[in-house]
């Protein structure tokens, strides 16, 4: 007998699988939810999906799909077609059934409602993961299958469960970080003048998918002089400008490495930096430092963000300064009040923004960081300096 296709992607070991659920329930009895309705699908490159992923090991490619995670027994996904399921099977968790299909398209909130009366559940509190990812249409399908069940946001269950990551997670957080410092080498050496944002960013694509990373990454990309970015911040992708001698190349460059993301942030200037670029540079790496320090267990977020605006308060008339985010792409807010714990990974990347809405708005450098119980690891290898070409 021929062997089956094998699916070779980097997925996470059954235990691993074991360890989620158990916490997941934990919650889940804590909240006094009877069952998780939980959405995913491609928005916001792929991270979307990152509650159906986190469950099940399946990482998805199109469309939308779902799980019923009920508080014990089997979880089941449900995937938009039989192509779908075949390669599910060889990396889920669960069991995996095939979405009913209707004239209209796929069924799923029926098939929810199906499975939900299986556990007899029609008339207990099921819980939406997440209120932001579901769709209306399977949404409101639900209620109107399920008149009697007690509806309520649970997005909060599965976000507290990913972030604090155990040891394998994190090593697949490493091989992101990895992935960054690849894809941002191949840009740099791609910068000079005459060479098209656009293709910037396909070699740094290029290089983070050759080293492990998913197709589809988040890359930022803006360029020009110092004087032009005074009006903008940084959109989607690069476009069709050359690059030009006395340009400063600005970035933000996002891999997936098994639905694990990090984030890097690397000026480049070709020639010599303005000084006028080079003082709000030195601002950005004062307020990295400053949170750098200060990222340890048992310290708030906010307290950290109130010292970096203080900070910046100090440099320059700022209406807004910021530096931290969560490293969980598709939920990037993060509660702010909450002790940061050992296993979190945060985004360590400045932000300002002037008061009088000139000049440059945005991120200039930054890296992402491992919370441990004395220094931060940072992800990063590259030198933390605006690289000259």
């Amino acid at each position: 007998m021929a062997d089956k296709i094998r699916w070779e992607i980097p997925v996470f070991s059954s235990d691993e699988g074991k360890r989620r659920h158990r916490k997941i329930r934990e919650l889940m009895e804590l909240r006094g939810i009877d069952c998780l309705i939980i959405a995913g699908h491609l928005g916001n490159y792929k991270s979307s999906a990152a509650d159906v992923r986190y469950v099940s090991n399946y990482c998805m490619w199109f469309e939308d799909e779902y799980v019923v995670f009920p508080p014990e027994g089997e979880p089941t996904l449900f995937a938009w077609n039989r192509g779908h399921s075949v390669w599910a099977e060889k990396v889920s968790w669960i069991p995996v059934t095939v979405s009913t299909r209707t004239k209209e398209g796929r069924d799923y909130a029926g098939d929810i409602f199906r499975r939900i009366k299986e556990l007899g559940l029609e008339k207990a509190t099921l819980g939406i993961v997440n209120m932001k990812n579901m769709p209306a249409y399977v949404y409101a399908g639900l209620k109107e299958r399920l008149p009697h069940a007690n509806f309520v946001s649970a997005g909060d269950i599965l976000r507290d469960c990913r972030l604090v990551k155990s040891p394998e997670e994190l090593e697949f957080v490493r091989r992101s970080g990895e992935c960054a410092d690849k894809g941002f080498q191949a840009m740099s050496e791609a910068a000079q003048p005459g060479v098209k944002e656009a293709e910037l960013v396909a070699e740094c694509e290029g290089a983070m998918v050759k080293a492990g990373a998913e197709l589809g990454s988040f890359i930022l990309l803006l360029s020009g002089s110092w004087l032009e970015m005074g009006n903008g911040g940084i959109p989607f992708g690069g476009s069709e400008r050359r690059l030009r001698k006395g340009d400063i190349i600005l970035n933000e460059i996002t891999p997936s490495y098994g639905g694990c993301y990090t984030q890097l942030c690397r000026p480049i200037s070709i020639g010599n930096p303005p000084d006028n670029f080079m003082e709000i540079f030195q601002i950005h790496r004062d307020m990295y430092e400053l949170a750098r320090k200060e990222l340890r267990p048992g310290i708030t977020a906010e307290a950290i963000e109130a010292n970096i605006a203080e900070l910046a308060s100090r440099k320059g008339d700022f209406s807004w300064a910021w530096t931290l985010q969560s490293a969980e792409l598709g939920d990037t807010t993060v509660p702010f009040r909450s002790e940061l714990k050992t296993g979190m990974v945060f985004v360590n990347h400045p932000f300002t923004e002037l008061r009088s809405k000139s000049g440059y708005a945005g991120h200039i450098i930054g890296d992402t960081f491992i919370i441990k119980e004395n220094e931060p690891e940072c992800l990063s290898k590259l030198p933390f300096e605006l690289k000259v070409v």
